[in-house]
This record gives C-alpha cells, structure tokens and sequence, in this order.
C-alpha cells in the first residue's frame, strides 16, 4: 500500500510543491518581510488600452478583473521563478534579456536628436557612403560559354574587330542569350551587377562611350559592348539626404552605445576563452 502511495503523481506532485516553498521560505525569509505587489491607475489603464487594440471595444468589468488577475500571476511567476533561479541557463531568457539591456542602452544614446552640427559633421566625413550609382545605358552581343566553350572569347574579339573596323553592323549581329537583354536603359551600377555579375558592371567604367569595347566576361560568357551613355554618379547636397545622414547618425549612436556598454561591463568580470586543444595538441 506504501509503496503504490509513493508511486502516485499527485503525491510527487504535493512533495515538490513543498520543496519549492521550503526552499522560498529559506531565499526570501520570513513571510512577514515579502515584497509589496501594486496594481497602479497607470498598468490598469495599459492593460485597458491594450485590450481596446486588439478588440476594438474597452473590457467589462469582470474581463478587467480576469487582466488584472493574469497580470498578478504573470509577475508573482515572475518573482517567484527569479527568485528560484529558474531563469539560469536558459536560452530563451537569456536572448530576451540581452536584448532588453541592448533597447535601453540604444534608448539612451538616442533620447536627444542629433543637431544640426552633427549632421553636417557626419555628412562630411561620411559623404561617400551616400554616393549614387553611376548609371549607363548600353547594348551588348553575347557569346555563351556553355555553347562556345573555349572559342567564345575567340569568337567575341573576331565580332569587335569587324564591329570597329565597319565590316559589320551590330544590328546584323545577335548573341547567343534569349534571356539578356541586347540593350538597357539609365541602368544602376547595383542593377546591372545583380544582372551580369560585379565582374562585368565594374569592367564597364573603363569602356569609351560611343565605342565598342570589350570582351567583357560575365557569368554567362564573354560580351562586346557599347556603352551609349555613362552618368557618374555623386554625392547629393545634405539638403536632399538630411534625414538619411540624420538615421545613419543614429545607427551609430547606437552602435558606439552597445560598444561602450560591454566594454564596461567585461571590466567588471574576469573573463577566460578555454582551448579547444587538449594537452596533446588535439582538439576535444
């Protein structure tokens, strides 16, 4: 009869409560010495407002007293779990708490608005970083690798040659691609790298416009090109990126806030990286 007493759930179930209290009891001291739990006028009223957002309607009362009673269980669950230490090793809680202490550093770096001073400041020292692209518009004939092999490059300088010697009209040549467009229009350096590849957008700035050029190799061979039109780009006036130079500032306040914060606080710990090799030279 003891025995099968001892196997039943609910009896663990009582004898690990009693453990927890036990244990509460010995952490915190006596019952008379715990800590106040106040609902204010302020957390009732987000708790009111945060229901009219999701419902569309204020609570009644008796859905008032059924928030205000999860709000209690929610932060007795909460004391009474830091106070167990149930929050140690977690990894959930460790995330979200690292990520509280980040929001509240970057909170405070970025209370005052930067000033005007500032932003001229950082506009000058980082103008490049607002450069526009350099736009082109181009046509080019193609010589596919996958169908040439080797011979494409061979096959593309022969093209160039009778292109710039006026032997052949560009309009009589076609490349091999049915997917790449022969010409483009006022295209973005970044668009037509994400078309052709950084090889080839790059390989453009040395082109003369208003001749053919080239081979210029991509991902999908080797192309001559005409560049038709190249417009450099630059860096626009602070007058028309104000706002852009105003939000970079901030990302670096940002920054330079969560850089300062751990620095300050690894000085307070001793800190040690272990070696993944053991004594003998190998890794555990």
């Amino acid at each position: 009869m003891l025995k099968r007493a001892l196997r039943e759930p609910l009896l663990h179930f009582f004898a690990l409560g009693a453990l927890v209290f036990l244990y509460y009891s010995w952490r915190t001291g006596d019952a008379g010495d715990a800590e106040s739990i106040v609902v204010s006028r302020g957390q009732q009223t987000n708790l009111i407002s945060t229901f009219a957002q999701t419902w569309g309607r204020p609570p009644t009362e008796d859905e008032l007293v059924a928030l205000v009673d999860d709000y209690l269980r929610e932060e007795l669950a909460y004391r009474e779990g830091s106070a167990l230490e149930l929050d140690r090793n977690d990894t959930v809680i460790r995330r979200r708490l690292r990520q509280k202490l980040e929001l509240l550093a970057e909170d405070l770096a970025t209370l005052a608005p930067p000033t005007a001073a500032e932003i001229e400041a950082s506009y000058a020292a980082n103008g490049e970083g607002f450069r526009t692209d350099s736009r082109y518009s181009f046509e080019q004939i193609d010589f596919s690798s996958d169908r040439r092999g080797d011979s494409a490059e061979g096959d593309a300088l022969t093209l160039l040659a009778a292109l710039r010697a006026g032997t052949l009209r560009s309009d009589d040549a076609s490349g091999d691609s049915r997917v790449l467009s022969p010409r483009l229009s006022n295209v973005g350096e970044r668009e037509i790298a994400s078309i052709f590849g950084e090889s080839f957008a790059d390989a453009l700035a040395s082109l003369t416009p208003g001749e053919w050029g080239g081979p210029v190799r991509s991902a999908f061979g080797w192309h001559v090109v005409h560049v038709i039109e190249r417009v450099p780009g630059e860096i626009p006036p602070l007058e028309a990126i104000a706002d852009r130079v105003q939000a970079e500032l901030l990302v670096e306040r940002r920054r330079a806030a969560l850089d300062l914060l751990y620095a300050g606080l690894a000085e307070r710990y001793n800190i040690s990286v272990e070696s993944l090799e053991s004594t003998d030279g190998s890794r555990e």
